[in-house]
């Protein structure tokens, strides 16, 4: 009997070590970025954000594909971060949030747009304070994320993560 008790004790080991193992791994992995929330803005809060004119640095990103027609996203941020992406990413300098939404306004009235729809805009959140805001339409999905493995720590890189809704035509 003690063979037995001895043999399941070890196997017993083995498991809660394997386990050990796994858990560590996955906690490693998913601390290399943290998910910013993202907070869908009423036309009250639009306008509200509207009138403080201020200034973000902006970056547009076009999707390609997919569907007869292209996507795009505008992504607005406060001085201090650094967006990034799998895809090119246009610079168009700074602007402030109305800025973007007339540019975004203007471009999807285009041939190469047209069936994008208006603009839903969400303002993303880091720490309890608005850093900045993103701009997409409802065949897509955006979110932002903080990589917080970076060693410099003079600007905040943000990961932008972007699905394609669309059904391809």
């Amino acid at each position: 009997m003690s063979g037995f008790r001895q043999e399941k004790e070890t196997g017993c080991r083995i498991v809660l070590f394997a386990l050990f193992a796994v858990l560590l791994l996955i906690s490693g992995c998913a601390t290399t970025s943290v998910l910013l929330d993202m907070n869908t803005l009423s036309t009250d809060e639009i306008r509200k954000a509207e009138t403080q004119g201020l200034k973000y640095n902006a970056v547009r990103f076009e999707v390609l594909g997919g569907a007869n027609y292209n996507l795009f996203y505008y992504v607005l941020y406060k001085d201090g971060f650094e967006v990034r992406t799998s895809g090119p990413l246009k610079n168009p300098g700074k602007m402030t949030l109305r800025e973007a939404i007339s540019n975004y306004d203007k471009d999807r009235r285009t041939e190469y747009f047209s069936r994008q729809s208006r603009a839903r805009i969400n303002e993303v959140v880091r720490e309890g304070s608005v850093i900045g805001y993103a701009l997409f339409n409802e065949d897509a999905d955006v979110d932002l994320w903080e990589d917080i493995s970076q060693t410099d720590k003079s600007k905040v890189i943000l990961i932008l993560n972007y699905e394609d809704l669309r059904i391809a035509d």
